[in-house]
């Protein structure tokens, strides 16, 4: 099961772009409890991958730590250089002594070239699959500038080898 969420989901879209920082930080505590039991929820499987966007760089540390108490064998993949807002994804990695298929982070592997290190390299997450080398992208754009965005992401998918599956979300 691959799942995609955004605190969006519990605040509504309006709400929180309405909100200044220290609002949307205390909506952000004041849901972590419910926001780490629908994660846990959406993993029922080491092959199972959860895709966070819009998460803020002061949660990273947090949300890494609690996965890390409360998921047994999974962790969280972040981008190479954080930025104010990352996309982020809960994964088990590779038990290489049983040789399970799991996904490996592709961190700085893809869309480092062509994003840089600009507004968008915190924006997107790979996983590859360790046995068929299938991906998995999480990308985030800003709302304003959605053309560079996906420009600059196709450029990345024209590099990609010719039988490479891709799932972008």
């Amino acid at each position: 099961m691959i799942t995609s969420w955004n605190i969006n989901n519990m605040v509504g879209t309006q709400d929180w772009s309405e909100m200044d920082e220290a609002a949307k930080e205390n909506e952000r505590k004041k849901f972590r409890d419910d926001i780490m039991s629908y994660i846990i929820s959406r993993l029922n499987n080491k092959n199972d991958v959860f895709f966070i966007h819009e998460l803020p760089k002061s949660e990273v540390q947090w949300l890494s730590d609690t996965i890390a108490e409360k998921l047994t064998g999974f962790t969280l993949a972040v981008p190479e250089s954080l930025g104010k807002i990352n996309t982020v994804a809960v994964y088990a990695p590779p038990v290489y002594n049983f040789g399970v298929n799991h996904y490996i982070c592709c961190r700085g592997t893809y869309g480092k070239k062509k994003f840089g290190n600009g507004a968008y390299i915190n924006r997107i997450i790979c996983l590859r699959n360790k046995k068929d080398k299938h991906l998995l992208v999480g990308v985030h754009v800003k709302s304003e500038d959605t053309l560079t965005f996906y420009q600059l992401l196709s450029n990345v998918h024209s590099d990609l080898h010719e039988n490479t599956s891709v799932i972008y979300m």
